[in-house]
């Protein structure tokens, strides 16, 4: 069986320092796919991660102390690339690609887009640009892991009256996550939880948390092709690291 772990830390050191590392050493985890790590790989100490086994790849924004992803996988990668071409996102560590044996691997943090009008705009053309990527890159056996920054559904938040216009719900960008799954991919964790009121993220502000005010953002998307291929697909909300929580999908 295959653990493929999804978590937006809100930065490395911050969510190594509630215990993130600590976790993660405790488990048996195949891949840990991280969004929003805020580092560059020199600045974190991942002795511990690689003593335990994991390969590192990372993929840190230009700018410092800002998004950035990376992947710990047991499996050393065939191969990987942190941008589907040249030209895309080259500045903000929104990516990671990495094949391996059974399967290809994106580890993703997709734009947020509720900082402002601009903001916005770029994330419709970063989720535009992504889709037509996918298209070319896409396997029977493709996993898509991170934080997309999209409730999908009106389930996926606990407040659906919201306004079509508040970023994360806008009818473009469901559009974008429809098209993601139409191109012959599936929500692993809707497929065994249909109709499951779960959240994955939480603002720190106003108990959110605790009175569940949450939103599910982050996803793990497989290649229909795999579907028999699930053992189960979970929301581990309990572990408390950051302001999401994280995600876990079991593979034969």
């Amino acid at each position: 069986m295959t653990k493929v772990l999804s978590l937006n830390v809100n930065g490395f050191r911050a969510a190594s320092r509630k215990g993130l590392v600590d976790w993660l050493l405790q488990e048996t985890f195949d891949i840990v796919c991280l969004q929003e790590v805020k580092a560059e790989e020199s600045q974190v100490d991942l002795t511990q991660i690689q003593q335990a086994g994991y390969h590192v790849l990372w993929n840190s924004a230009q700018k410092k102390g800002y998004s950035g992803v990376a992947i710990f996988s047991k499996e050393k990668p065939i191969r990987f690339n942190s941008d589907f071409d040249s030209n895309f996102d080259t500045h903000e560590g929104r990516l990671l690609f990495a094949q391996f044996s059974n399967f290809n691997l994106i580890n993703v943090y997709m734009p947020s887009g509720s900082s402002g009008d601009q903001r916005q705009a770029f994330k419709l053309k970063w989720l535009e640009r992504f889709n037509q990527h996918l298209k070319n890159i896409l396997t029977e056996n493709t996993i898509i892991c991170g934080d997309f920054n999209i409730a999908h559904r009106s389930i996926d938040l606990h407040n659906p009256a919201l306004s079509p216009k508040t970023p994360g719900t806008t009818p473009e960008e469901r559009k974008y996550f429809d098209n993601m799954l139409e191109k012959g991919l599936i929500d692993s964790y809707r497929t065994t939880h249909a109709d499951a009121i779960q959240y994955t993220w939480w603002s720190y502000r106003a108990t959110a948390k605790q009175r569940n005010k949450g939103w599910r953002l982050d996803y793990q998307l497989i290649s229909k092709q795999m579907k028999a291929r699930i053992v189960s697909s979970q929301v581990l909300d309990t572990v408390e690291v950051s302001d999401h929580c994280p995600i876990l999908l079991k593979l034969k």
